[in-house]
């Protein structure tokens, strides 16, 4: 199989309808890097205000603090993760975020970066 041009895969992440946030690896507090435009409509911060924080500032006081444990735990072991909780959005609004969080290795096998598919599960979640 031929390797895909990464202009390919780069115009493919931006145009997602899932929200996607790659965080680096290498910082204890894994910063953004890169968010597309879904998850920036998800949570209402622009991307200048993204990029270089960590994820954390999506958090608040419903977010469940058992899952936040659950992925520390994972990632301290550079495993992926899967699982649910509320976010708050810039204005404040709560949402339920569905993630899947995957490790991206370099060549030599080390966890470089983290990329973290999101889907706004809210709506879907007050239906059941």
């Amino acid at each position: 199989m031929n390797a895909l041009p990464s202009a390919l895969f780069q115009a493919a992440v931006a145009a997602s309808g899932d929200a996607i946030v790659i965080t680096g690896a290498a910082a204890d507090d894994h910063p953004i890097v890169y968010a597309n435009a879904a998850f920036v409509r998800m949570t209402g911060y622009p991307l200048d205000e993204l990029v270089g924080c960590n994820a954390r500032m999506l958090q608040g006081d419903r977010t469940d603090s058992a899952i936040l444990d659950s992925v520390r735990t994972a990632l301290s072991l550079d495993e992926g993760f899967e699982g649910e909780t509320v976010n708050y959005r810039k204005d404040g609004q709560p949402y339920r975020v569905s993630w899947l969080i995957s490790p991206v290795r370099d060549d030599g096998g080390s966890v470089s970066h983290w990329v973290s598919v999101q889907r706004d599960v809210t709506a879907l979640r007050m239906q059941e």
